[in-house]
């Protein structure tokens, strides 16, 4: 079963391998961040489910704080970003599919790069299964 955290994990290596020098915070940090720095925020909602599986879609959220506004380096890294991450994101064993891509520039002035794309999945309860397995299984045929 994938949960949130494997997501965030997976968009932060990804972010941390193509800019290694650049710090990945999350919502828990509002004060002492550097320059430059990604915020990586999460967001799931359940759209049906059954007895054994679960359909999602998550929703990520990448905003880039660069020491100072350059929109050059801004839209290398849209460019950067839409390379990696379409059009799959590779969580734990599974790759999923992302789709809805939205690249913006946010912020009172218009200077904070923002990415938005989301990844829809079927997944598992993870529940384990306690019912004893079949041992044996006969099946009679009669040709005609």
């Amino acid at each position: 079963m994938i949960n949130l955290k494997e997501i965030k994990k997976a968009v932060s290596d990804v972010l941390q391998s193509e800019f290694p020098d650049t710090p990945v915070y999350g919502v828990d940090t509002v004060e002492g961040y550097k320059r430059p720095s990604f915020f990586v925020t999460i967001s799931l909602d359940i759209l049906e489910a059954t007895r054994n599986c679960v359909h999602k879609t998550a929703e990520i959220e990448i905003d880039y704080i660069q020491p100072a506004p350059d929109e050059e380096k801004a839209l290398e890294f849209f460019t950067k970003t839409e390379q990696r991450f379409v059009p799959k994101l590779e969580v734990a064993d599974r790759k999923l599919t992302t789709s809805e891509f939205y690249f913006d520039f946010l912020g009172d002035h218009g200077d904070i790069p923002h990415v938005e794309f989301q990844t829809e999945f079927w997944d598992d309860w993870g529940m384990e299964e306690t019912a004893e397995l079949m041992k044996e299984f006969n099946m009679k045929q009669e040709v005609k």
